[in-house]
């Protein structure tokens, strides 16, 4: 697809804490058609990672202090 990332510096983190519905409109939306569905393929694999990773992670404080 030849995609590069423009998003960088401050608009980066302004994205990271963005909402799923605001960051498909503001980054995903405004593409074409077939480029905006090839981007959402990419956004719902990225979002599968992060939450195997999330269920992954070990407990490390058990018992007290809670």
């Amino acid at each position: 697809m030849g995609l590069v990332p423009r998003v960088k510096g401050p608009l980066l983190l302004r994205a990271m804490r963005m909402t799923k519905k605001w960051f498909i409109k503001a980054f995903i939306s405004c593409h074409p058609e077939d480029v905006a569905l090839e981007l959402m393929e990419c956004y719902r694999s990225v979002k599968r990672v992060r939450r195997l990773a999330e269920s992954s992670k070990n407990q490390i404080c058990k018992g007290f202090p809670f």
